[in-house]
Order: C-alpha cells, then structure tokens, then sequence
C-alpha cells in the first residue's frame, strides 16, 4: 500500500514539475521500448487499449494499465518519440457505452 501511495506522490510531484515544461513543448519523453518495459516490470502494466491520434494517424495513444488499478497513458509520435502523457490510480474498466455529442 504505501508503494502505491508513493509511486502516486512520486508521479504527482513529476507532472507538477513538468507542466511549465510541458507548456514549452517539453514533457517526460523517451525511447518507446525503454517505457513500456519499465511500465510492465515496475508497476506490473499492460497495454489495454490503443487509437491513432490525428487525422492522418500522426500519433498513437496508449493506455496500460494494473490489475491493481494503476494506469499509464503514453502518446507516440510518428518520428517515434513516446512521452508519458497522465498516470494515476484505481482504473475502473466499464463496457457500458457512454453517450457523447457529436463524439
């Protein structure tokens, strides 16, 4: 439990420190292989879903998740730059279709 709670902090305090980073075009970016190892052998995920991103699929989104509800989201560029884009805690996976406008 309080891996989990630290693992949180951890990516609180990383994002927070990120976002006037992210606003200049900079965010925790890496080698794609090199993430999601470290997502699967440190926070035991796995990629559960995936979209282009773009209208011409410049990117790809990721999601990978725990079954102990942790979850990462990763967006990978065409040129093959990933960057960690959200991360955080107790994933609830839902097959109720949700209503959208216009989505």
């Amino acid at each position: 439990m309080i891996s989990t709670y630290v693992r949180s902090l951890a990516l609180t305090l990383a994002f927070t420190a990120a976002l006037p980073a992210l606003a200049s075009a900079q965010a925790v970016c890496g080698a794609r292989a090199q993430i999601v190892s470290t997502l699967g052998e440190k926070y035991l995920e796995s990629r559960h879903g995936l979209g282009l991103v773009g209208k011409d699929g410049q990117g790809m989104m990721e999601l990978f998740v725990s079954k102990r509800g942790s979850w990462t989201m990763l967006m990978t560029m065409a040129q093959g730059t990933t960057c960690i884009i959200a991360a955080g805690q107790q994933w609830e996976a839902s097959s109720q279709n949700i209503a959208g406008a216009g989505i």
